[in-house]
């Protein structure tokens, strides 16, 4: 019976070519091969690419949101208050009015006491409010450089802390995972190396056949650094791989330069295989009909660009 392959990817699978790529070829050679992506519908997908099983996972990014909102509240937590809101100052500037409405239609002690007290509140207001805000002009500077400066740490990174959308996926995924029926998982790029893992594990605790692929699409460690992909981030990728990669049963990446770098920074048994990202070649029938040239009217010499 042909082996069955569950494939995993960190994204909707529609534009990843090397996914499908890879897909298509386990199937011309005979196997059953299943993809299994993330949703971004939020609804359970079900189609199919040729021979090829598509699946779409929703995923409720619980443990992604938690730690974005705990982050925000931490660097929204201000040390000097905040700027009185618009609907604020307008309160304020309306209980003057008020009152020196109130001075001019009654008169007396009392009420030019009430106008003229709001009144040096005002005033005093005002000036602790220029004080404060140049207090939080450098407040606000101090903390985007103190965010800058903890994003650019990597001691003591725990992918657990800084990538907790590994774990969402983990909670999305397992179900569906130990739900299908397959023989070896393929885990296309870093994120799902864990899951993979922890996958085989419960499989061969069961008594049953099963082995997983790690698919390297890149050097991990080398991630370009943009927002909001961090230093720190890219480090805890790197020990999120440094971490499962040597689990793997066998492990494909993209060059022949990568697929030795792994294998000298992880240790690995063996040099990893090389699977290019090139498109496959074939021999094209020449068309019959007038081609580019012919219909421009270029000599055969002209040299043309695509």
């Amino acid at each position: 019976m042909p082996a069955r392959i569950l494939m995993m990817v960190g994204n909707d699978i529609k534009l990843d070519t090397r996914v499908y790529k890879s897909a298509l070829a386990l199937a011309d050679g005979g196997l059953h091969v299943t993809i299994l992506g993330w949703s971004p519908t939020g609804y359970g997908e079900e189609t199919r690419f040729g021979p090829v099983r598509i699946i779409r996972q929703p995923v409720q990014w619980r443990f992604r949101d938690q730690a974005a909102a705990r982050r925000t509240a931490h660097r929204d937590r201000r040390l000097v208050p905040p700027a009185p809101t618009a609907s604020e100052k307008e309160v304020i500037r309306l209980r003057y009015a008020l009152r020196r409405q109130e001075a001019a239609e009654l008169g007396g002690r009392v009420a030019d006491a009430r106008m003229w007290s709001t009144r040096l509140r005002g005033v005093w207001r005002n000036q602790v409010g220029r004080a404060l805000g140049a207090l939080r002009s450098r407040e606000d500077q101090w903390r985007e450089a103190f965010a800058e400066w903890l994003d650019a740490q990597t001691a003591g990174v725990s992918w657990r802390r800084v990538l907790p959308e590994i774990e969402d996926y983990d909670l999305n995924f397992a179900p569906v995972i130990d739900d299908l029926d397959w023989e070896i998982l393929h885990a296309h790029d870093v994120h799902h190396v864990g899951t993979a893992a922890r996958a085989v594990a419960r499989r061969r605790a069961e008594g049953r056949p099963a082995q997983w692929v790690y698919d390297a699409h890149e050097y991990v460690r080398g991630l370009s650094v943009y927002p909001p992909r961090t230093t720190r981030v890219v480090a805890a990728f790197a020990q999120l791989e440094a971490e499962y990669i040597r689990r793997a049963d066998a492990v494909v990446t993209v060059t022949p330069a990568l697929a030795e770098q792994l294998r000298d920074q992880y240790g690995l048994d063996r040099t990893p295989t090389v699977v290019m990202n090139s498109p496959q070649l074939s021999a094209v029938p020449r068309l019959e009909g007038p081609d580019v040239r012919a219909h421009c009217g270029l000599s055969p010499q002209t040299p043309l660009v695509v």
